[in-house]
């Protein structure tokens, strides 16, 4: 009776582990993906667009501004406004190509539902010591190869989220995408709190703040000299 129930117990095993190994087999490849999303968005060599700036961050009250932004590969973005511009970072990355410099290794985690959209989780984790990315997870629309979400962990600018929403721009482009991060009071240019309106009950050391930037009016593929601004004008992600 003993050696009929461990050979059932040994048979359960063998199934489990070649299940196991059929599933893993079936998993798409990681660097497979990340290449597809790489090369759906070099299909967007540079683009401009009019987008409104929208800033939610616990202890400040900042007016929705409105510029004019331009993008070119791989992720360089140039914003000119009038007056007071609160811009993410540089370290902040938007396209795929930024969380692959260099060599890195990919894992692929799983595949969920995100917007009712099938997506691929791929981890990317870049292998240089001093790379200012530490880990990033993204998310990958299966159908269009678009990146939908982004969390990223860095060196400088600390723990960020990108959320793309899509909706009927050409080539696919986001219409909207809202950056969650943590932000420091001492984070602030000292030379606008004056300007900005300040809730002093709510200021503290850390809280979360999203940025959201909704898009309209794009020109894609036309070059700098398609906006009818000078390189000068503009401000870098800094």
């Amino acid at each position: 009776m003993a050696t009929r129930c461990t050979l059932l117990i040994w048979a359960v095993v063998l199934g489990w582990c070649l299940s196991a190994g059929s599933l893993r087999a079936q998993m798409p490849d990681p660097y497979a993906v990340l290449e597809r999303a790489k090369a759906r968005q070099a299909l967007v060599q540079d683009f401009y667009a009019e987008v409104a700036i929208a800033v939610d961050v616990d202890f400040l009250r900042v007016p929705v501004k409105r510029a004019e932004v331009f993008y070119q590969q791989p992720d360089t973005w140039h914003f000119k406004a009038k007056g007071f511009l609160m811009i993410p970072k540089k370290s902040v990355k938007f396209a795929v190509a930024a969380y692959l410099e260099g060599a890195v290794s990919a894992l692929y985690v799983t595949s969920t539902l995100m917007d009712q959209t099938l997506v691929d989780v791929v981890k990317v984790l870049p292998l240089a010591a001093d790379n200012e990315l530490v880990l990033a997870t993204l998310w990958i629309d299966r159908s269009t190869a678009v990146l939908r979400h982004v969390e990223a962990h860095t060196r400088s600018a600390g723990t960020y989220q990108v959320h793309f929403v899509y909706t009927n721009a050409p080539f696919d482009l986001p219409v909207q995408t809202a950056i969650t991060f943590e932000i420091s009071r001492m984070q602030l240019p000292l030379k606008y709190v004056g300007r900005l309106k300040v809730n002093p009950q709510k200021l503290s050391d850390k809280a979360q703040g999203t940025i959201t930037l909704t898009f309209t009016n794009f020109k894609v593929n036309e070059g700098i000299a398609g906006t009818g601004f000078a390189p000068e004008e503009f401000r870098s992600l800094e």
